[in-house]
């Protein structure tokens, strides 16, 4: 369904027990669905080692302006994996991160680079964690 899917715009995988092995056979897809707008990826099992594919799933995804990723276990590595994805996805205005056990120090890096991204008028304008 989504292999050279250009014109999909919204992808609701929320609670569709993903864990980081479902992540790697998304990547692909999702990297090549250009349009994306809207991805939930939320109450899944990415993991620390799932989010790996994060920053590189999104590399093109130009028009991508929310993502949200709560209860997802992401952790220590998921999280700097996120601060990786903040940087890539620049058209990013709403990431939702809550329950991911990302420790605090982490926390703050991801915040700093979403008030970055703030401060220098570069869409950023709701961060949940």
């Amino acid at each position: 369904i989504l292999k050279n899917n250009i014109g999909l715009t919204s992808l609701d995988l929320s609670n569709c027990k993903l864990y980081p092995e479902g992540m790697a056979a998304l990547s692909e897809p999702i990297r090549s669905s250009v349009n994306l707008q809207s991805v939930n990826l939320g109450e899944n099992i990415i993991g620390e080692k799932g989010s790996v594919y994060l920053s590189t799933m999104f590399l093109n995804a130009t028009c991508l302006d929310r993502l949200d990723l709560n209860l997802n276990v992401l952790c220590k590595e998921g999280g700097k994996n996120i601060v990786a994805l903040i940087k890539t996805c620049t058209h990013l205005s709403s990431l939702h991160l809550m329950h991911n056990n990302i420790p605090e120090k982490i926390r703050a890096e991801i915040k700093k680079n979403a008030s970055h991204r703030l401060k220098n008028k570069i869409r950023f304008q709701t961060l949940t964690l």
